[in-house]
């Protein structure tokens, strides 16, 4: 936790130096963002001017401080990303919407590499989190042959399906406006109320107020995915300790490779997949504050007051 808590300082510094090595004004910048005083010019290191509507605005261009290939459209919320190479010869432009809404997320999957240690190219992926539909036009990109990617959030999962449509992989993916639990049921679409199938009206699931909870095993089942070899990715908001704490052993090892972002901690995590007969390695965790409104959605039963603890378990089935 004391190294966390110094990863986060630096962090701290590093988005301050980030605005610095950004813009050509940066001080002007940071005095507009703390008066809150909004629009202002930018400068970009490289002279061109932009003006700049809010934080977010500010944030977008820091973010995609030190990569190349990035066209930002602020005014349709979009940016396109120009990978050479990617996954072929040929350029490959990729476009996503609703950049501020989703941070740096997918700057760093299609960029950072963020999920290079999956091997995707002919596997089955089941994306748990798929957020704006990043990761899971990611993996298509990347040659998976079907990608059943999981968004219990409304607004996320909206997003998501403009995405896929976007970039032509529709073929490959099916999302679902759904959630993955250690048991199935029902969450509110406000994330807020949680409970059995049978506690719900028949009416309040017909008219979409309530979002299904599947389960791992519901998933592969509903979808009628068997054999070996598949692929798990997760970023659900603390779920995953439910979630794989609750698996058996038979269940898990159907998957080859598994990357889980963990938000409380990594051990009892580790110890269950090694239980499983995965070799497993993981990233330091990093604290991160989160505020009273993103609470509602995570599951924060695990949480040490208003910090969370964040990094990626990386699982190769032996």
């Amino acid at each position: 936790m004391i190294f966390a808590h110094l990863f986060y300082l630096k962090d701290m510094i590093g988005k301050i130096e980030k605005i610095r090595r950004t813009y050509r004004n940066y001080l002007t910048i940071v005095l507009h963002i703390l008066r809150k005083k909004y629009p202002v010019q930018g400068i970009l290191r490289n002279g061109n001017y932009i003006t700049l509507g809010n934080l977010k605005d500010v944030l977008c261009y820091v973010w995609a401080q030190g990569y190349e290939g990035i066209e930002f459209d602020l005014k349709n919320d979009s940016a396109i990303i120009s990978l050479p190479g990617y996954p072929s010869s040929n350029p490959k432009n990729v476009i996503i919407n609703g950049i501020r809404q989703y941070s740096s997320a997918w700057i760093i999957i299609f960029l950072g590499g963020e999920y290079g240690y999956l091997p995707t190219e002919g596997r089955t992926v089941i994306d748990l989190g798929a957020q704006s539909g990043d990761s899971a036009v990611y993996f298509a990109l990347h040659g998976a042959d079907k990608v059943i990617a999981l968004e219990p959030l409304r607004v996320n999962y909206e997003m998501a399906k403009i995405n896929i449509d976007l970039n032509n992989v529709s073929n490959r993916i099916t999302l679902l406006l759904a959630g993955c639990s250690s048991n199935p049921g029902y969450i509110g679409s406000d994330l807020y109320s949680k409970g059995d199938i049978k506690s719900y009206q028949e009416d309040d699931i017909k008219n979409g107020n309530l979002i299904p909870l599947l389960t791992l095993g519901d998933i592969l089942t509903q979808n009628k995915i068997q054999g070996d070899g598949l692929v798990l990715k997760m970023d659900c908001e603390g779920y995953e300790y439910d979630i794989i704490l609750s698996a058996t052993a038979e269940l898990l090892r159907q998957f080859s490779y598994i990357q889980v972002e963990y938000h409380y901690g990594y051990k009892n995590l580790k110890e269950k997949l090694e239980k499983c007969g995965f070799n497993v390695s993981f990233s330091r965790p990093r604290a991160v504050y989160i505020y009273q409104s993103q609470k509602q959605h995570m599951l924060t039963k695990y949480a040490k007051g208003n910090w969370v603890y964040v990094g990626y378990i990386y699982a190769k089935r032996n």
